[in-house]
């Protein structure tokens, strides 16, 4: 069987180090955490996304500049 897998959307550049134990406890409890950083403010504190910022920018046509 596959483990699930839980999409985690938050703002790294201020909640790093929560998104980060978030994921962990979704590892702990058996699923696949995937981290997306919505920021736009700086660089991910604390913890490093699957899906940066940057790709979320340009998924959208933009650029996170």
């Amino acid at each position: 069987m596959t483990a699930p897998q839980i999409v985690i959307i938050g703002t790294l550049d201020t909640k790093g180090p929560e998104i980060e134990y978030t994921a962990r406890v979704v590892e702990r409890l058996g699923a696949r955490s995937i981290v997306v950083d919505s920021g736009i403010l700086g660089e991910p504190d604390g913890c490093v996304p699957d899906v940066t910022r940057a790709e979320v920018a340009a998924a959208a046509g933009y650029r996170i500049d």
